[in-house]
């Protein structure tokens, strides 16, 4: 789990910088999609980033309202702030309403309130991981969706790998948001997913899509370094898809 008020600080004051002192604003989508890492023209997954960003804004109000010791009215003043900044989302303009809202010293309030959360509350460690890793998954996942959708196997077992797929790359996407979290869910969702529907792939285990998505698979928990027991699993359902 990690802490909302830093991931939310790190993302507002990239955006910030970004935007710098320039007299002509730079463009909402152009700026957004460099913060997220994701393509500026997939307009779906910009939105999803920003709900998810927004997400973080309102997991750092709950813990700030909630710890009595810090909790201060300006506080409040400086999350309303920056809800004015990002809840107003003009994806074919620029980036002059989130200059005008937000300052340095809303992100130095920002950073000071992830501070005291740290100090009431425990958050695990993310595992470190290399970005660059996280855009050849996605560009993977991405061609084997494609493949998987043009290919000749059962509508029931395109529409099993894609749903799973589709999760993974979801959290893929949402990794400099939400950090590790998201993707160790959709990790645990498809391992879960494939063991309930084994039956449904069986018939097909030697197809090439199936093969990709166990690699896809293996990947995303290497990225992870789950450790031993995540690998057991997905050897156990490697052993299950021999079955006849």
């Amino acid at each position: 789990m990690i802490n909302p008020a830093f991931k939310l600080h790190e993302l507002l004051n990239e955006a910030y910088s970004r935007c710098g002192n320039k007299l002509t604003p730079p463009g909402y989508k152009t700026t957004w999609s460099a913060v997220f890492g994701i393509d500026e023209e997939d307009t779906s997954s910009l939105l999803k980033s920003m709900i998810s960003m927004i997400n973080l804004l309102n997991s750092t109000k709950e813990y700030v309202i909630h710890d009595t010791m810090s909790y201060d009215d300006t506080d409040v003043l400086f999350l309303n702030r920056i809800e004015n900044a990002i809840s107003y989302m003009d994806f074919e303009g620029n980036m002059s309403h989130f200059s005008r809202s937000i300052d340095q010293e809303t992100l130095t309030a920002l950073r000071y309130m992830g501070k005291n959360i740290n100090y009431v509350y425990k958050f695990s460690d993310q595992p470190i991981i290399i970005e660059e890793e996280i855009k050849d998954l996605i560009d993977e996942v991405e061609n084997l969706i494609d493949s998987i959708t043009d290919s000749v196997l059962k509508d029931e077992v395109k529409i099993l790998l894609l749903k799973n797929l589709n999760i993974i790359r979801e959290s893929l996407f949402t990794y400099r948001i939400s950090g590790a979290e998201a993707m160790k869910a959709a990790l645990e969702q498809t391992i879960g997913s494939l063991f309930i529907n084994n039956e449904i792939i069986v018939s097909v285990e030697q197809s090439e899509e199936v093969s990709r998505t166990f690699k896809v698979i293996d990947k995303l928990n290497t990225i992870l370094s789950t450790g031993v027991a995540a690998k057991d699993l997905i050897g156990s359902i490697s052993k299950l898809l021999l079955r006849q």
